[in-house]
């Protein structure tokens, strides 16, 4: 199993679940986290804001990005979805 399809399988968790589920060394995991946040494959937000941007400690939590090719917008995701529906 990859980091992505844990975190797929489990929306909101932290590097270090992933790093016990993966029993991989959480420095390993931390690093792969970045890279998939840097490349947008990821959404990290942090869980004792409720996602707000926290210039100190906190614990984040991680998501798949539904939108990986650079569209920010859920109805624009949710259109092209549903227009793809119905084309088929």
């Amino acid at each position: 199993m990859t980091i992505l399809d844990y975190i797929a399988t489990h929306p909101g968790c932290s590097g270090g679940e992933i790093a016990a589920a993966l029993n991989t060394p959480t420095t390993a995991i931390n690093a792969e986290l970045r890279r998939l946040w840097r490349g947008g494959l990821v959404i990290r937000t942090n869980r004792s804001t409720g996602g707000r941007a926290r210039k100190t400690g906190g614990q984040a939590s991680y998501h798949v990005n539904p939108m990986p090719f650079g569209c920010s917008n859920p109805l624009t995701h949710m259109f092209n979805q549903l227009l793809k529906e119905a084309r088929a």
